[in-house]
């Protein structure tokens, strides 16, 4: 069974998320078989999200000091879905902040404020490192553990010749661990998981993102 074989769901912004696929299977589809190879790779991407400033700035400054990459691009607008309380302050501007704060040199730091979804992230940011660096093979980037793959299923659509290594940001309520622990309420880690898994199927269908099969051989239903 393949991501875009499965089906699109009709969930609603703000509102509850109700799955017809069981915990068990949605945790496969969102996180599947991904993890960090340990690569060091001179770039990184981090992806923003309004709601994970910190812990996305925590481990890339954890990253950074274990020697894992040395460039950053920091990525984010103003206007993502993320951006519930209309912070003027660009999500890439508020990472920036924290990891100067760590002592990480701003000439080592790339700003990309324009962005406002997954795939001007990508975009933006590759403009900014081929400028550097046009014959680029491998790259680490880094987000929330439930939207890595989301991020290397588009690498792996539009640049299809470099290796991504992908490091997971632990937020404690949508990790593979625990997002399925509490309610379904807007927002929740939960809420996020579902409509992630959602938005994957939604996103292979209009060949924005890579086809892949589920490790599972039987889709698991309510």
């Amino acid at each position: 069974m393949k991501l875009s074989e499965l089906e699109v769901e009709n969930l609603k912004i703000k509102e509850p998320a109700e799955s017809i696929y069981d915990d068990a299977f949605i945790t496969d589809v969102v996180y599947g078989n991904l993890s960090d190879d340990g690569n060091y790779n001179e770039w990184c991407i981090v992806f923003g999200n309004s709601n994970q400033i910190n812990e996305r700035a925590k481990t890339v400054i954890e990253k950074y000091k274990e020697g894992r990459f040395t460039k950053i691009v920091l990525c984010g607008g103003t206007a993502g879905i993320s951006n519930t309380d209309n912070s003027k302050e660009s999500e890439a501007s508020r990472m920036k902040k924290i990891i100067l704060n760590a002592g990480i040199p701003e000439t080592h730091i790339y700003m990309e404020e324009q962005s406002q979804n997954t795939f001007e992230n990508i975009d933006n940011a590759m403009k900014i490192i081929h400028r550097e660096n046009k014959n680029i093979e491998n790259l680490s980037i880094i987000t929330g553990e439930y939207h890595l793959m989301r991020c290397s299923l588009a690498f792996k659509k539009k640049y299809p010749n470099i290796t991504v290594t992908t490091i997971p940001s632990y937020d404690g309520y949508a990790d593979k661990n625990n997002w399925f622990i509490g309610s379904n309420e807007w927002n929740t880690g939960r809420c996020m998981v579902i409509w992630e898994r959602n938005l994957l199927t939604k996103y292979a269908k209009e060949n924005l993102l890579a086809d892949y099969e589920i490790s599972r051989e039987k889709v698991s239903k309510k």
